[in-house]
């Protein structure tokens, strides 16, 4: 299990540079083809939320990855850990939305389907990749069992805000 965590651990590197990279073409994109500023300033604020959720979402996982690898561990400390995460990523999407609302109120034909994707995402598949993070950090079955939850989980979160971060480059 320590190999997957590892993996984990050095997937989630790549993928925090590599959003960060989307985030830079995402404001170039929104740079040349902004026709108001209201335009620019709404759309940045949207990149900017919805790359803080991405980049939190990889944080986690690499800590979480990080610490479990570890022959001592912590579980308080991966309570911890997973409480604030949990916390700040609740935080950040709200404020994704809310910026994708107020984004989508100038351009509802154009923003209408990535409003739609975007709200999906929130309210079904984060929630539910949520709800299996604390299932496993909390659960009372044995750790190997505990592990491979986890496990699982952390690739689930992996490929959705994968799937997410693609969605800024486009």
């Amino acid at each position: 299990m320590g190999n997957g965590f590892s993996e984990i651990a050095a997937a989630s590197a790549v993928l925090f540079g590599l959003v960060l990279v989307a985030i830079e073409f995402s404001f170039n994109a929104a740079v040349s083809k902004a026709g108001r500023i209201r335009e620019l300033r709404d759309f940045a604020w949207w990149v900017w939320s919805t790359g803080f959720y991405c980049c939190l979402c990889y944080m986690y996982c690499f800590l979480v990855s990080m610490h479990l690898i570890r022959g001592k561990y912590s579980y308080a400390a991966l309570v911890i850990i997973t409480a604030i995460a949990s916390a700040l990523m609740v935080a950040a999407k709200v404020v994704e939305i809310l910026c994708m609302y107020r984004m989508s109120r100038t351009d509802w034909k154009s923003f209408r389907k990535l409003f739609i994707a975007d709200t999906v995402i929130a309210l079904v598949v984060f929630p539910a990749v949520l709800a299996m993070i604390w299932i496993a950090v909390s659960g009372n079955q044995g750790d190997a069992q505990k592990y491979e939850m986890l496990f699982t989980a952390l690739k689930y979160l992996l490929v959705v805000v994968s799937l997410r971060a693609v969605v800024l480059i486009g």
